[in-house]
């Protein structure tokens, strides 16, 4: 049995505490139970070609010089060399690996530990694994990790996790998912990055349920949302897009030719709702008045509620009939918001695989870094690398694997 060396156990009796497993084999004496408390067994995986001979020293099962292949008498044993790493739950560890001299070749090595810690690095491959595992889920960043480690007397720097990580200096990125189906949801964000807001757009395959790339910029420019959509969209695979009402839109998505374009009916309510705070704010309504408002916004609303273009129609025609008696300012709603743009809020009624909202992409914001997240990064290429294995995360888990039905609905 060894021990982590830079562990600081606490000495105290209260500290020592017993498993129901640790009474499987037979009523264990008090001291047996404080020395596994304060040096627990180092528990590692090095493969049956190594041999353990105790104390934290080990050997090649078998002399074989890796250079030349040869096995023999004149493959020597020579001194121990002590080797350190990093392991999860026990801290830094020091072992001493055999060192070996081959007479054929002429050549040194050391006892193959490969299988639990790479030549010249420091972190176990479980430890490895582990950091891994928790990017996807945890909601922390790599310094905020690196702490957290500290407490656990895992000495490990922020910048050794962004090397588990492969993390790249990039301010975009992107996911394989297969063949895109064609249909997508695009929306934005707004992160502080070292005190600037900045902007991160997001693409999601609405159909597969999967983000495909992500991209961080200065500013909500046509130029950079031109170039970002049409760099990860392929021009055969134009059939439709939801996205919310930023005007910014309107000419990238009609110089992308997309076949359709949705705006988020989400959204719409949202903009129905401030347009009536803006009317009423300051004024002297009626409870009546205020009344006879609410109904022709549910009106407006319902419009949109169906996802049979027939009723939509419908609907739209009942409202016009009073039209003499809306309010003013939701007479010009209708007139500039819901006729003008019709076609971009009833694309969903005629092609079924267009999403009605952005939602999709909304919960992946929410659920990939969350509002306390969304200030606390220095670089643009932090972010990306924090939400990266989440994303991935949340294509695997709840990506749609089906094939998608013929795009258009008559």
């Amino acid at each position: 049995m060894f021990s982590g060396e830079s562990s600081d156990n606490n000495f105290g009796i209260s500290s020592v505490q017993a498993s129901l497993n640790d009474f499987f084999g037979g009523l264990p004496s008090f001291k047996e139970l404080v020395v596994d408390s304060l040096f627990p067994t180092v528990k590692l995986d090095h493969g049956s070609s190594v041999h353990a001979l105790g104390n934290g020293y080990f050997e090649n099962s078998e002399r074989i010089c890796p250079n030349c292949g040869k096995s023999d008498k004149k493959v020597n044993k020579k001194d121990f060399r002590k080797r350190s790493f990093i392991k999860e739950n026990y801290g830094r560890i020091t072992v001493y690996l055999r060192r070996y001299y081959c007479k054929h070749c002429s050549s040194w090595f050391k006892t193959n530990f490969e299988k639990v810690v790479k030549a010249y690095e420091r972190i176990s491959y479980s430890l490895k694994e582990n950091i891994r595992e928790k990017s996807k889920t945890g909601r922390k960043s790599l310094r905020a990790t690196s702490r957290d480690c500290m407490v656990d007397d895992i000495p490990i720097s922020h910048q050794s996790i962004q090397n588990v990580l492969n993390e790249e200096k990039t301010d975009e990125v992107s996911f394989d998912i297969g063949e895109l189906s064609g249909y997508y949801v695009f929306d934005e964000q707004h992160p502080k990055i070292n005190g600037v807001e900045m902007r991160k757009a997001q693409l999601v395959d609405s159909v597969k349920n999967q983000t495909f790339a992500v991209c961080i910029f200065d500013k909500s420019t046509t130029f950079n949302i031109k170039k970002f959509l049409n760099k990860h969209i392929p021009v055969n695979k134009r059939f439709g897009i939801t996205t919310d009402h930023k005007p910014v839109y309107n000419k990238v998505i009609k110089e992308l030719n997309f076949e359709n374009r949705q705006k988020c009916i989400f959204h719409f309510g949202k903009i129905i709702g401030d347009k009536v705070d803006k009317a009423i704010k300051g004024k002297n309504f009626t409870k009546d008045e205020l009344h006879e408002i609410d109904y022709y916004v549910f009106k407006i609303k319902k419009i949109f509620s169906t996802y049979d273009i027939n009723t939509a129609h419908e609907s739209l025609y009942f409202l016009l009939m009073e039209f003499d008696q809306i309010p003013e300012f939701l007479q010009e709603f209708i007139n500039n918001k819901v006729i003008k743009e019709w076609d971009e809020l009833t694309a969903f009624m005629i092609d079924r695989n267009i999403p009605k909202t952005s939602n999709q992409v909304e919960i992946s914001f929410r659920n990939s870094q969350h509002g306390d997240m969304k200030k606390q990064f220095k670089t643009t290429w932090g972010n990306i690398n924090y939400i990266k294995p989440k994303l991935q995360y949340q294509n695997e888990r709840y990506g749609i694997k089906k094939e998608f039905t013929s795009h258009i609905y008559g």
